[in-house]
Formats: structure tokens, sequence, C-alpha cells
């Protein structure tokens, strides 16, 4: 520890000057601790210039694994869809317009969307999906690159996707799924301010419309996925979500032979413990309250 202090302070980690070795640092969450166990530095979030990096790369790279494009090319007249416009969330739309993408992200949370319209990392607030969809058309037949949020659910925006057969390209998820039935998704049906009432007066009952909305929104991922969208789990527990929330269709989608004993095998996709999780008498895993 003695020799990580001593590179930090003459800027060796980082490879910079002192101050600039230092600064990166901080912007990683870690700590680097003394040979007592004490922290030289406090923990840091990554920062928000990291996050959209990371963002931008994982949609630019899904474009060019799953999409076609070009290994020097940009998401030029491709449509991005997600939701969430809150804290790690809220890189999407600026991430989005890096690429070159069409971005459309629902958010039930208008002061998020505020504070994204106010950064000018979303481009026009819209809470018609017509006007959504017709605007995202235009600009992706133009490849012209804009992000575009709706204030709703992204469950309603989903079926209706589905309904007119609105072509998406590359589909996810940013909700706070890790959280689901503590409000880090909000059921289709509830305005925001609606649940975070339920939250407070009948949590069993807004835990019961969160099981039904992520199955819906299960639903409608399988029909895109089956006209050729590509969807993908940000890391974000969206898919345990569903598995908790009833869906075990979500148990292991591809999986080849043994990869410890054969390299030749493929595994991908969500794997999951075989059964259903239940608590004795049936009921979904155990939510905070």
């Amino acid at each position: 520890m003695a020799e990580a202090e001593a590179a930090l302070a003459e800027g060796r980690l980082g490879g910079g000057a002192p101050a600039s070795g230092r600064l990166m640092l901080d912007k990683m969450p870690l700590s680097v601790l003394d040979a007592n166990g004490n922290p030289l530095l406090e923990p840091r979030q990554i920062s928000p210039q990291g996050i959209v990096h990371g963002t931008f790369n994982t949609i630019l790279n899904a474009g060019r694994k799953f999409l076609g494009v070009p290994d020097h090319g940009d998401l030029s007249g491709i449509t991005f869809v997600s939701s969430g416009l809150g804290g790690m969330s809220g890189a999407q739309p600026k991430a989005a317009t890096i690429a070159g993408a069409v971005g459309i992200f629902a958010e039930v949370d208008m002061s998020r969307i505020e504070t994204r319209k106010n950064q000018g990392w979303v481009d026009i607030v819209l809470t018609d999906l017509s006007e959504v969809f017709k605007l995202a058309e235009e600009k992706a037949k133009t490849k012209e690159r804009i992000s575009i949020a709706y204030w709703g659910n992204i469950v309603d925006l989903l079926e209706a996707a589905v309904a007119i057969d609105f072509k998406i390209d590359l589909l996810s998820d940013q909700t706070s799924c890790h959280n689901a039935y503590n409000g880090g998704y909000c059921p289709v049906g509830l305005t925001f301010q609606k649940r975070t009432d339920m939250l407070r007066k009948d949590r069993e009952l807004f835990c019961q419309m969160v099981d039904h909305s992520l199955r819906r929104h299960f639903d409608a991922i399988q029909t895109l996925t089956g006209r050729g969208t590509y969807f993908f789990d940000y890391g974000n527990s969206f898919m345990k979500a569903v598995y908790d929330a009833g869906a075990s269709e979500v148990v292991v989608l591809h999986a080849h032979g043994d990869a410890a004993s054969n390299p030749e095998s493929i595994v991908t996709g969500l794997l999951l413990p075989a059964a259903p999780p239940t608590q004795g008498d049936g009921a979904r895993p155990v939510r905070g309250g």
C-alpha cells in the first residue's frame, strides 16, 4: 500500500501529473487503503462523463455486432428505445445523440425529464405517442440524430409500438429494477405521484401491480424481438425482476454443453435457478418495506 501511495503522489497512477493521477482515481468507485485498512482516498462514483462514454460504447457496439453497422460506422438511421432518465440512466439520451441514433426514452418523473432537457441531453419532450413515433420515423428516414423524452410509461410505449408495428432496432431498460418493489419500477397505469402514494398506503397492491406490469413489459419485448428488435439487459436487474414477477420462461435462453470441459460450447442468455422463486407458500420474493 505504501508503494501505491507513493505512485499516487508521483502521478504514476493515471499516467500524468500528480493532479491528473488523483483526479482519475477520484472518478473510480474504489478505495486505496493503507496497511491498517484506513482509506487513503474516499470512494467516488464514476463521473457523468464516464457513464455517457460507457453507454455510448455499449449501444454503438450493439449496433455493430447485431445490426450490421460497419466497424467505423455510427447509428445513423437506427432507433434506440429505453426507459429511465434519472441518475445513471440519464446518460442514455446524450450517448444516443453522440452515436448518431434516434433515441426515445420513457420517463414517468417529469423532474428527471426537465433536468435532462435543461442539460441539453434531451432535444424534445413529448406526451403523445403518435407524435413520438412520427418524429422518430422522420428522423430515422433522414438519418438525423435526436433524443426524444416521452413523459409516460415504457410499457405503454412498447405496447403502442407493437400495435402499429413501429420499428425499434435497439431496445433496453434502465429503470431501477434492482429495487422494483420499493419504487424503482413504476407500474403501468400509475402516474409517478400515484405510485408514490400507493407505496405508502397499499404496498401489497403496489407489488402486485409491479408484477403485472413487468410481465406486460416482457411480453411486449418478446413480440418486438420476434420482429427483429435486439434487446439487451443493461445490468439493471430487469430480467431478474421479470423472472421474480413470474415470467419463468426467461430461464436459460440458450445453453449448449459444458463451457468448463468444452471450449467450443456456447452459453448465452440469462441463467437463473430452474424453479420459479417461492417462499414456501408460493409468494414472490420478499419485498423491502
